[in-house]
């Protein structure tokens, strides 16, 4: 249950990535399709902000607050799982065998069965406005990037200035990266998700309240004058291959040898291309200059031992060293709008969007259980996931469930709604592995001889949640008992705690 608890604290815990797998691949340009996704929910969310103010006119803060409440979320981002499944966006792997080789041969995939930081998928690669980057950036722009919105807006509340309280919240990411969701929980302490964070912070403040802000109030309403782009807030610092992480002691001895494997992608033409657009592009960026006091105080390692090119003596004319002029940047911000496609794209997101057909998929259990001792599952959840949805990676599905457990002293029938993500694996339609769930559920349990409870022979009928993290899962439930006779209390508590849903 602890490990259930610190992992699902954290907005993304455990999700991460492997850019230089896919250097030199070329991976078209997501750009566009993910300005027409964000664009869509920033418009969604005014749009309830204003139904939410009816009466009143929704302050700035109020269209900002609604626009971060629908973006934030916690691990498993919505964002996150539409642009892995999309078809409009193009990624490595994608899909099929080449899941499956990715899995196999990533700078993680030497973790050892016990390593409960690596229980969680490591994300695909998609390409942004030339930045390779891990579709897991997508969750910390936005909510980690609220996060820090709040730390900031706290500090200027206290009388900082902007860059102080800019400060504040960056400081306030490193120690997140330095605990739960990172270093502690993974061995890897990213700076490419600060840089992500602090991209979504920026994001916040430009909405309503910069001087080229997304959102004016027009004629009493609050209106998009300056579409979403997401290149704004783009640097290569979001590439963990370029920006080196900090790692683990026993994360670094699990790596360095993948890393090493990879030396021969520095003599690609295409990647030296890369190579070559980022140290034209790189500036000394606002979470560089914070995260370099905590390495100059012995706080954090210096990151440079750990960078890829730098460990490839053969490739030093590549290496990252010539850095761009110190001043402070962010993405570009020249990109004309072209709104015929963006409103094209819109159009194709909500018609994928539209189309979910019912489908059936299996779920498997096993756990150890009061009463039922030593358990195990089986059972279905009918779910509408969008059509192109492709569940061998990982997906979401929502809907009603029903389950039959047996156990050495009971066995259990229950019905109830839920929503998991997790994937199929190499099966067509039977859920293999599990990385986050809950549900509630009506059940009816019968034990039988062996069991704890007095008299070990009784019927039950309640109710159970369950949650899943990680493949760890776990119950709770109060349940009635049906059966007659001087029992003393009526209410019995259950639990559960194993693997699976």
């Amino acid at each position: 249950m602890l490990l259930s608890v610190l992992m699902s604290s954290s907005p993304t815990a455990a999700l991460e990535v492997d850019t230089i797998y896919a250097w030199g691949r070329p991976i078209e340009d997501a750009s566009d399709v993910l300005n027409a996704k964000f664009d869509l929910e920033i418009r969604a969310a005014v749009e309830r902000a204003e139904a939410d103010h009816r009466g009143r006119e929704p302050t700035c803060e109020d269209v900002t607050e609604a626009v971060g409440e629908r973006l934030e979320f916690e691990i498993f981002h919505p964002v996150d799982l539409w642009a892995e499944q999309t078809p409009l966006i193009e990624r490595v792997p994608g899909g099929g065998e080449e899941t499956a080789e990715y899995r196999r041969r990533n700078m993680y995939h030497d973790a050892a069965w016990l390593d409960i930081g690596m229980w969680m998928p490591i994300t695909p690669v998609i390409n942004v406005d030339g930045v390779y980057l891990g579709i897991d950036k997508l969750a910390h722009f936005v909510s980690s990037g609220w996060r820090y919105h709040g730390v900031y807006q706290r500090a200027r509340r206290d009388g900082l200035d902007h860059v102080a309280a800019e400060q504040a919240a960056i400081r306030w990411g490193i120690l997140e990266e330095r605990t739960i969701n990172g270093k502690v929980s993974t061995g890897v302490l990213s700076r490419g998700d600060l840089e992500a964070n602090h991209g979504g912070l920026r994001f916040y403040l430009e909405l309503c309240a910069a001087p080229d802000p997304i959102l004016e109030l027009v004629d009493g309403r609050w209106s998009v004058v300056r579409p979403f782009d997401i290149r704004r807030y783009m640097s290569p610092e979001w590439d963990e291959g370029y920006q080196p992480s900090v790692f683990a002691g026993y994360r670094w001895r699990a790596v360095r040898p993948v890393l090493e494997g990879y030396c021969g992608k520095l003599d690609d033409p295409e990647v030296q291309r890369l190579l070559s657009d980022y140290r034209a592009r790189d500036r000394i960026t606002a979470t560089e200059e914070v995260f370099s006091e905590f390495v100059q105080k012995g706080e954090i390692a210096d990151p440079q031992p750990f960078a890829f090119v730098s460990m490839c003596a053969t490739t030093a004319d590549v290496a990252h060293t010539t850095r761009g002029s110190p001043a402070r940047g962010g993405g570009s911000n020249e990109h004309p709008d072209d709104p015929e496609r963006r409103a094209e794209l819109q159009r194709r997101i909500l018609e994928l969007e539209a189309d979910r057909p019912l489908r059936v998929f299996g779920l498997l259990a096993a756990h150890v259980d009061r009463p039922k001792g030593v358990s195990a599952s089986v059972g279905g959840m009918f779910a509408h996931p969008r059509r192109t949805d492709d569940c061998h990676e990982v997906c979401l599905l929502r809907g009603v469930y029903a389950q039959g457990e047996l156990g050495l002293y009971g066995a259990q029938m229950s019905v109830g709604w839920g929503a998991v993500v997790g994937d199929t694996g190499r099966t067509d339609r039977l859920v293999t592995a599990v990385y986050l769930a809950a549900g509630i559920e009506a059940a009816l349990l019968r034990t039988w001889s062996g069991s704890p409870l007095d008299p070990e022979t009784q019927t039950l009928a309640g109710v159970e949640g369950q949650f899943s993290v990680a493949r760890v899962g776990m119950r709770l439930g109060a349940f009635y008992r049906l059966t007659d006779g001087d029992l003393g209390g009526r209410w019995v508590v259950t639990g559960a705690f194993g693997w699976g849903f």
